[in-house]
């Protein structure tokens, strides 16, 4: 029977702030040029097993059954030991389960459904799949793992990373679905300028970032780095500084910490909520409405105001003390009152 978790409910939920995502390992046997988290055979970063299964039992009784736990890396299948007891601990709290892979094990029809049947029950499997890839992955074995998962009742979609370099790959890609019979939804996201591939991106036309009010729709999921930080943030730029800098001022601290309660402490904040309701161009306009002189470059988009904003903690603890002692602070609690009515 087919899982019917798909990848637009992954987003949803996601969207919900009940979604934990979870970066099990920084270690890939693929070095591709366009990783985002510079990934590879040499990197060493990862979770244990104990770690894994608390954090995850963890998220299930503060955010409830029925949420998803996105497993990525790297390559999950790079520290397979804890990816099976992550689903295993998914499946006990009645969470859904989602890998994204560029399925080097799919050698194979055969060793593709071997490997999933090895398995606990997984939910949703996401196959990276890009010219990109296919330098170290044939596009047969992305192939491959999507027949076994369907044939094993897993639901499917291929993630593809558009370069305006090569965008004919997609039509390649689709077409190679349709020799095989193969219905499966296909996502695009355009190469962005992160880990290895800021040596890479060409220049996209600059998109219109002007408008004022734009809330961080994606605020409130944790993202768990390899080395067990936690972000409030997913987005791979931030992460990629939690990784290295616990001082961030997106960083809920460490899986060796209570970090339910800083999670929930930081959420809680004044800053917080108004880059939920409002976004960072905002806040960024109503401290200088107060009497800050904080640049603002209105071609940025909402993630670089952002980032500029709470890079630190420093600097997010002097927006939280302003923004206390603002005048918009009472618009700010009636926009979260309105929220939680």
């Amino acid at each position: 029977m087919q899982s019917s978790f798909s990848f637009d409910e992954y987003l949803k939920l996601h969207f919900q702030s009940r979604c934990l995502l979870v970066q099990l390992t920084l270690a890939c046997p693929l070095e591709c040029s366009h990783c985002c988290v510079s990934s590879g055979p040499d990197r060493k970063e990862k979770l244990g097993v104990k770690e894994t299964r608390q954090l995850i039992s963890e998220f299930a009784r503060s955010f409830g059954e029925n949420s998803v736990v996105c497993l990525t890396g790297g390559e999950p299948f790079s520290n397979k030991t804890v990816l099976q007891e992550a689903l295993r601990t998914c499946n006990q709290n009645n969470l859904f389960a989602y890998i994204i892979t560029a399925a080097h094990w799919a050698s194979s029809e055969e060793r593709a459904k071997s490997t999933l049947v090895s398995l606990p029950k997984i939910d949703l499997l996401s196959v990276s799949v890009d010219h990109f890839h296919e330098m170290f992955v044939p596009l047969s074995y992305a192939l491959n793992a999507v027949q076994a998962a369907q044939e094993l009742g897993i639901s499917t979609n291929v993630l593809y990373t558009h370069d305006d370099n090569f965008p004919q790959y997609e039509d390649i890609v689709r077409d190679a679905l349709s020799l095989r019979g193969l219905r499966t939804d296909i996502h695009t996201t355009h190469l962005g300028a992160s880990g290895r591939a800021k040596s890479s991106v060409p220049k996209f036309e600059k998109l219109d970032h002007s408008h004022i009010v734009e809330p961080c729709q994606l605020l409130g999921s944790p993202a768990v780095v390899a080395n067990g930080n936690i972000s409030l943030c997913c987005q791979v730029n931030e992460t990629n500084k939690i990784l290295q800098d616990k001082n961030h001022g997106l960083c809920a601290g460490n899986l060796q910490d209570n970090w339910v309660k800083s999670y929930n402490t930081l959420l809680n904040m004044t800053s917080f909520k108004a880059l939920k309701y409002f976004g960072p161009k905002w806040i960024i306009e109503k401290l200088n409405d107060d009497g800050e002189n904080i640049a603002y470059d209105p071609s940025e988009s909402i993630c670089e105001s952002c980032s500029r904003l709470f890079r630190c903690r420093s600097k997010l603890e002097n927006v939280e003390l302003t923004l206390n002692q603002s005048r918009c602070k009472p618009l700010i609690d009636y926009a979260c009152d309105l929220d939680r009515s």
